[in-house]
């Protein structure tokens, strides 16, 4: 019987055995080449399990971190802090004088027109009494320049004539909202803006301040006079153009004058201006933003002070505080632990106490 396995013999190497048939024992190739595809496909499959495994733990990571509170901040200050109120005002003469006549009597002549500089004693125009025949002279009670004319020539007298305004010594009327006339008071400092005027600042001070409305005011004044003057605020001329009536259902105004530091150029009478009175200033003091100061649970004015961490979120730590004066942007503020330049959050209400945050 054939034996396909018996071994042969070579002549260089008598140890190697030698099979018959050993072509059947050769690897086929399409064996051979599923190895390294296997391996390929192994080493795919090692990769998606791997990044699988890093997004899960990415997202677990992401859902044990703690949620921070998104803030804006502003900071503590120390330093002087001024209140100011607002008010809008005109222009005006501090001495004004209203030429009128009541009488009837005919008008003449009109001696003088508008804007015409006159001296105390000037005629400012002829009257015939209606009855006589008399004439008679009106003049002018104080220099200056006429600001308005009324009278008209051959026009019987109803009331006023002529108003005549100094230009050189000015001041300012301002319409101070019911809000804040108590905190208004003379001697205070003013700062006068006008349109017109190239962005000039002027300064002043508040020399009056009236004690009823100026609705009030205005409806007492009597206009019967046949001529009246004044060296004061309270003429009919800036009564008649300058009051503000509070009309009915609305708040009250109240007038009040400041007295313009000199020099005065590039403001006319009848001009509109804005005043920010400095009603309070108190020097060396720590404040904060408005927006900064919230109420807790009892009731106590509170902050929340952002504490930075070296190796974790930041946090708020709220403080109780006591406020003071305030303006339209900052509070003051007293307490303990109160540090110039710390930062604070803003609009604070829905935060507490050790919040982890993030501006």
């Amino acid at each position: 019987m054939h034996n396909p396995f018996k071994r042969k013999s070579l002549p260089d190497d008598t140890n190697t055995p030698v099979f018959e048939n050993s072509e059947a024992l050769t690897p086929d190739p399409m064996t051979a080449a599923e190895g390294p595809k296997n391996r390929r496909k192994r080493v795919v499959a090692v990769v998606l399990i791997a990044a699988a495994a890093l997004i899960a733990a990415v997202a677990i990571y992401q859902n044990s971190r703690p949620k921070l509170k998104s803030i804006t901040t502003g900071k503590i200050n120390y330093g002087n802090l001024t209140k100011t109120i607002s008010a809008d005002g005109t222009v005006e003469s501090k001495n004004v004088s209203v030429v009128a006549d009541s009488t009837g009597s005919v008008i003449q002549s009109v001696d003088v027109a508008l804007n015409n500089t006159v001296n105390k004693g000037t005629r400012l125009c002829t009257l015939v009494d209606a009855q006589t025949g008399q004439v008679r002279a009106v003049t002018a009670p104080i220099s200056g320049t006429i600001t308005h004319v009324a009278a008209v020539k051959g026009n019987p007298t109803s009331g006023e004539l002529f108003t005549i305004q100094n230009t050189g010594n000015l001041q300012i009327r301002m319409q101070i909202d019911q809000s804040d006339i108590s905190s208004v008071s003379t001697g205070q400092a003013v700062t006068i803006t006008a349109d017109g005027t190239n962005g000039r600042r002027y300064t002043g001070v508040v020399s009056s301040v009236a004690p009823t409305s100026a609705d009030s005011a205005a409806g007492s004044t009597d206009t019967s006079a046949a001529a009246l003057s004044t060296d004061t605020a309270s003429s009919l001329a800036s009564a008649g153009t300058g009051s503000v009536s509070s009309g009915s259902g609305s708040a009250a105004t109240f007038e009040a004058t400041v007295d313009i530091a000199q020099p005065t150029d590039g403001l006319k009478i009848g001009m509109k201006t804005s005043q920010e009175i400095t009603v309070e200033t108190r020097q060396n003091v720590t404040t904060v933003p408005i927006d900064a100061v919230t109420k807790d649970a009892k009731g106590q004015y509170e902050i929340f002070v952002v504490k930075h961490h070296k190796d974790a979120p930041d946090t708020v730590k709220a403080v109780t505080v006591e406020t003071g004066l305030q303006n339209d942007t900052v509070i003051q503020i007293t307490g303990e632990n109160l540090t110039a330049g710390d930062k604070v959050a803003l609009n604070p209400a829905s935060l507490h106490d050790g919040q982890q945050v993030k501006e």
